[in-house]
């Protein structure tokens, strides 16, 4: 039986930046016409969880609270193509210490949700 996975697993892409800095960038949905989507792009804090005893230390990390969200720009929506940006503000309340991710998700029109890309995001002191 042939090793097959089909998969809509998110598109890995971390973010690095300076603390206080403004960021932003240009995405492109390919292939995808957003007119009438709506969008969802958020950094959130990573957190160690307690998983219980044993050998191993039973520690994993879940998903915390939002600690910013991106501000979503449609630039030519009928070509895919979105900015995502954070003001300096935004960027400054993400500590250089602390354990991140973001994600960037679509909602069509008829409410289906997809999550495009996402990945680990690193704050660091000018």
């Amino acid at each position: 039986m042939p090793d097959t996975t089909y998969s809509v697993l998110p598109a890995e892409l971390d973010l690095a930046f300076v603390k206080g800095d403004e960021f932003g960038m240009t995405l492109t949905v390919e292939n995808t016409n957003l007119t009438g989507y709506s969008f969802d792009s958020r950094v959130y804090a990573l957190t160690s969880v307690n998983a219980g005893g044993g050998l191993g230390g039973g520690v994993s990390v879940a998903a915390g609270n939002t600690v910013v969200a991106f501000t979503v720009t449609p630039v030519t929506v009928t070509a895919g193509i979105v900015n995502v940006s954070l003001s300096e503000v935004q960027t400054d309340q993400l500590s250089a210490t602390g354990r991140y991710r973001w994600y960037f998700r679509t909602i069509t029109p008829g409410n289906v949700t997809r999550t495009i890309l996402s990945g680990d995001v690193t704050s660091r002191a000018p």
